[in-house]
């Protein structure tokens, strides 16, 4: 089981409607806070582990530009969300993965 799961998420963008949504759980106990956005838009929650924590914008921003990151108590960054590091792109690679301290 991942310590970090993106459990949704939505980029909308139409006419009518821009929004971009993204929900997360956290069960590692080293991770108090997530930070999500571009960086003039950047959001910061603390973390309740177990608990959905959702971030949202009401526009719509490409998931390259959220930059997600969980930190611990001493600002560090403990995990990112990206695709794995190697040739081939594949859907169920984008994930929280673990930053070597």
């Amino acid at each position: 089981m991942d310590p970090i799961k993106t459990i949704g998420g939505v980029i909308l963008a139409n006419e009518n409607e821009r929004a971009t949504v993204m929900s997360i759980i956290v069960d590692d106990p080293r991770v108090t806070s997530l930070e999500i956005g571009p960086e003039a838009e950047r959001q910061s929650k603390q973390v309740i582990l177990g608990e959905p924590i959702t971030f949202s914008w009401n526009k719509s921003i490409d998931w390259q530009d959220l930059n997600p990151q969980a930190l611990d108590d001493k600002g560090r960054v403990r995990y990112e969300y990206r695709y794995a590091q190697s040739n081939f792109i594949k859907a169920e690679d984008l994930r929280w993965y673990p930053v070597e301290s």
